[in-house]
């Protein structure tokens, strides 16, 4: 054991290669979360371990924090 609490559960390689596979085929965080069944957190932290870019897999729900950083949050 490395000293380190585990907290929820491994990733298999299979997972870890469904992961890609959507990530690059562009499909977005919100669905790949619902597809692999893993918290959007856990997916944007293993791709980075991975170098996996999600770059193409934005999802609807984060267009609005997306429009609030281009016109700020109070639309002025």
């Amino acid at each position: 054991m490395n000293g380190r609490p585990r907290i929820g559960n491994a990733w298999s390689r299979e997972e870890i290669g469904k992961l890609r596979e959507l990530a690059g085929s562009g499909t977005s965080l919100r669905s790949m979360s619902r597809i692999l069944k893993r918290s959007e957190s856990a997916l944007k932290n293993k791709a980075g371990l991975h170098g996996i870019s999600l770059q193409g897999s934005g999802s609807k729900g984060n267009r609005l924090s997306e429009t609030n950083s281009k016109v700020g949050a109070f639309g002025l």
